[in-house]
């Protein structure tokens, strides 16, 4: 009998007697975590969607421009809209938002007069882009 054939088994057990008493849980043994499951071998990676945002004639909107074809059917929709499309519905969720308007490849956003850019925009850029991917 080799050394290492009782070796490994005995300091496997004395750490886990002293992550015992430490309190600490002993690590994942490598056959509990190999193979990873399928769900985590198959997710595909994360989509990056590319958004140009631009400045329009009026100062309480921005044009949020993508290569992206943005699905549903195009209008403008705000608060009291029946059923907006999935992207007006993320882009009015997001605080500060009144009014979307939906085109092929842009996006119209209107703010509240009481907003401000700099706490509408990123959130704005984060609803579309959630709704695309």
């Amino acid at each position: 009998m080799s050394v290492g054939a009782w070796v490994k088994p005995a300091v496997r057990a004395l750490r886990s007697a002293l992550r015992a008493v430490r309190g600490i849980p002993d690590p994942p043994r490598w056959e509990t975590v190999w193979p990873l499951p399928l769900a985590v071998r198959r997710a595909p990676p994360k989509r990056v969607v590319d958004v140009r945002v631009d400045e329009t004639p009026n100062p309480l909107a921005r044009k949020l421009l993508t290569p992206e074809i943005i699905p549903g059917p195009g209008g403008a929709y705000d608060a009291r809209s029946v059923a907006p499309p999935a992207v007006a519905a993320a882009l009015l969720g997001v605080p500060g938002v009144v009014g979307v308007f939906l085109s092929r490849h842009f996006v119209t956003v209107t703010r509240d007069v009481s907003a401000s850019w700099d706490a509408v925009e990123p959130a704005a850029l984060a609803a579309l882009a959630e709704a695309l991917s």
